[in-house]
């Protein structure tokens, strides 16, 4: 026989039984489901997620204070705006040499504008680095390949404009030099691949993955790159198994790289007090990436009863595959919210997780019971469309859709938008979407009876809120640890003619009581006919009146709930 012929005989049978070896190897020790983590890489995910239950009926930790209305189109938009003026302090119109960074070539290709979420000093923002439309080599050199501004909008107001901003805190100006679009061949000032150049690589085998660098500013307002670092422990037909490895924070100005060591999160050292790791600084929103905290859930919801076997039972996944970003209710960092549904299609939410980005630490609230009980996201978003979309001659959207507690009850509040375009000025009239205008606010109580005619919104966050606290203590609806419209009861003497006030298509009637000097009743009249209402057409100067009522919040006057005339005399 050939001795070659032998030799790669012998060397692939070999290999053969390596690789059966290997594979039989890994479905006895782990029982793998084919292209799927190995049994014990999903219950070390699991625990990534540091899971602690909120008691049954306890408030949604989002904040209650500083409730975002500004999605991140908006944001695009009025920092668009921003730009076309004249900035005294640079010399020129911004849009002559700046966009706002991309991180990727087109918009329409399926690219974003690179916004960010940010808390600074317990404020939240959004952030947008500036950068050169894409090849203009000509901005570049203008600035000296330095930019010398980033934009900021204010994340809680939707009526203050986008602002840009030329130093930090301590009045330096900013000289910043890493960018996310590529000007030139190998540009080694495009952050991606100034990292990758530094060595922290994303190799083709997928061996590490280098999540999402974002812009984010310290509390002095100077700017820094961060990214989180991941390393994936499967092999063979074990799939992908993502840990983190480190957190990379660098320096846009001096383009100077800080690691910090993610072994575990459990473990994670963010104290100052401790001596073994120099601490990550607290201004840093984002130590676990959004993609890397979605795998963890992906993993903490999956059922090991179901190992080695296809099965969707007693399965979760988050509901629609994506994060919310809002702040935390302490007014001090950011929090990841992730509806959790299961993966059979009952489009309906068993809980609500909180994940802090910074730590792991996860605070799961679950729909246990008919006051806790809600429909998907997209659910709810259906139904808002379908309440503001009435009218053929308007198209709305719903933005930045986030489950808060408002006065004691679950409730989806977002933005209704219409779409900003911009015009390119060329003879064909050519325009494209920037970005999204504001045109009111919605909100609607999360539960399962969706209905459009339970949605409330207005042109106003003040109308709204005013509307939606009416709207619950009319209905006297569940409430959530609400003290906000407890009943009370007054009787008295009608001092003078009720005045009647229709706002928006609803009519009200102010009434005031002998000995109640600066008071006002507010009696609405939803339909005639309304029996705990209806007396209030016949109330006049003299009568006197049993009223039970709230004491909202949001407006000067109290809201009856139901008023009886008791005598004409």
């Amino acid at each position: 026989m050939n001795p070659f012929k032998m030799i790669r005989s012998t060397l692939a049978a070999t290999l053969i039984l390596l690789l059966a070896g290997t594979v039989a190897g890994c479905y006895m020790d782990c029982n793998c489901e084919l292209g799927e983590p190995s049994l014990g890489n999903r219950e070390k995910w699991k625990a990534y997620l540091q899971v602690e239950d909120a008691p049954e009926g306890a408030p949604i930790a989002t904040t209650q204070t500083q409730i975002s209305n500004v999605s991140p189109d908006l944001a695009v938009a009025k920092i668009n705006q921003a730009l076309e003026t004249y900035e005294d302090e640079l010399g020129y119109r911004l849009t002559t040499v700046f966009q706002i960074g991309e991180q990727s070539e087109e918009i329409a290709a399926g690219g974003a504008p690179a916004i960010t979420d940010v808390v600074v000093n317990g404020h939240y923002y959004y952030i947008a680095p500036l950068d050169y439309p894409g090849g203009d080599k000509g901005a570049a050199i203008q600035t000296n390949y330095q930019i010398p501004a980033i934009a900021v909008v204010d994340a809680e107001d939707e009526t203050k404009p986008a602002w840009i901003r030329t130093k930090d805190a301590n009045e330096e100006p900013y000289k910043i030099v890493l960018r996310f679009e590529n000007q030139e061949v190998l540009d080694d000032k495009v952050i991606g691949r100034w990292l990758r150049s530094n060595g922290y690589r994303t190799y083709a085998e997928n061996e590490y993955r280098l999540d999402d660098p974002t812009l984010e500013v310290d509390d002095d307002w100077r700017p820094y790159f961060t990214a989180t670092y991941v390393k994936n422990d499967g092999y063979l037909n074990r799939g992908d198994a993502w840990y983190p490895q480190l957190l990379l924070v660098t320096d846009a100005q001096t383009r100077e790289i800080q690691e910090f060591q993610l072994d575990n999160p459990n473990t994670l050292d963010t104290d100052e007090s401790q001596d073994n790791d120099e601490p990550i600084p607290s201004w840093v929103d984002r130590i676990y990436s959004e993609q890397l905290v979605l795998d963890w859930i992906s993993y903490w919801g999956y059922n090991p009863g179901n190992y080695g076997r296809a099965s969707d039972l007693d399965e979760f996944v988050v509901d629609g595959g994506q994060l919310d970003v809002v702040m935390n209710a302490a007014n001090t960092n950011l929090v990841f919210v992730a509806y959790i549904t299961s993966k059979g299609a009952d489009n309906s939410v068993v809980g609500t997780m909180l994940i802090d980005p910074r730590t792991g630490k996860t605070t799961m609230y679950w729909n246990t019971s008919e006051a806790t009980g809600m429909a998907t996201k997209s659910a709810a978003t259906n139904t808002i469309l379908q309440a503001v979309n009435e009218h053929p001659d308007f198209i709305y959207d719903v933005e930045d859709l986030t489950l808060h507690t408002i006065y004691g009850v679950r409730t989806w509040e977002g933005v209704i938008t219409r779409p900003a375009y911009k015009n390119f000025g060329d003879s064909l009239g050519s325009t494209h979407r920037y970005g999204s205008l504001y045109a009111g606010t919605v909100l609607l109580e999360a539960n399962f009876d969706l209905k459009p005619a339970n949605v409330i919104w207005a042109d106003s966050k003040h109308e709204a809120f005013t509307r939606y606290e009416e709207h619950l203590y009319l209905r006297q609806n569940t409430r959530v640890g609400s003290n906000v419209l407890e009943d009370k009861e007054v009787r008295g003497v009608v001092e003078g003619p009720p005045d009647r006030v229709t706002l928006g298509g609803d009519t009200s009637y102010l009434i005031r009581l002998v000995g109640h000097p600066g008071e006002v009743w507010e009696v609405p009249l939803t339909y005639i006919g309304d029996p705990n209402n209806e007396d209030v057409l016949g109330v006049a100067a003299g009568n006197q009146v049993y009223l039970r009522y709230g004491d909202p919040h949001n407006r000067d006057t109290y809201l009856v709930r139901q008023i009886d005339l008791v005598s004409t005399e």
